[in-house]
């Protein structure tokens, strides 16, 4: 397979779950490069696995590790820390939120390697490896999900004068 174009140029199909790009609306400055690298590794993951559609995948990888915001993310979960600090219940979605933001990077890195060592490429490690990667990718939109009903519920409660 050759590929004419770089993952970030790449017209995907519209497979991708279309409540993921609803999510990422809000903040579209922020997040296209996020929303169209996640497209792109589920197209990949759906083509077969083969040293071509491997390199491709590595360099997806390596554009989400880049991508994610994390310090945006982190900023923006301290801000409605500290907007409702005697809200119990946000206080310890925020720290779920981080705690499984952290841990998804780590997996997404030990992921990359595993797709950078040529290993990758024998059968069995390969199905483990594509499989891999769909599960983080639909836990990752699963966060994504819940970490915006929580900036929404946040907003609703301060347009109505709760803190």
């Amino acid at each position: 397979m050759h590929r004419q174009s770089s993952p970030e140029k790449r017209i995907r199909d519209e497979s991708y779950d279309d409540s993921v790009q609803l999510l990422f609306a809000k903040d579209n400055a922020e997040w296209t490069l996020e929303y169209l690298l996640l497209g792109d590794l589920a197209d990949l993951l759906s083509e077969g696995y083969d040293e071509e559609n491997r390199k491709w995948i590595l360099v997806v990888l390596e554009g989400l590790l880049d991508a994610i915001p994390a310090e945006k993310r982190l900023e923006r979960f301290r801000k409605l820390r500290e907007t409702y600090p005697d809200s119990a219940g946000i206080q310890h979605s925020l720290r779920q939120l981080e705690f499984e933001h952290d841990g998804m990077i780590l997996q997404l890195k030990r992921l990359r390697d595993r797709v950078a060592w040529r290993l990758s490429l024998l059968d069995v490690v390969a199905t483990e490896v594509v499989q891999d990667l769909k599960r983080w990718l639909v836990t990752f939109q699963k966060f994504c999900q819940r970490e915006h009903r929580l900036e929404f519920f946040a907003e609703e409660r301060a347009g109505h004068g709760q803190k």
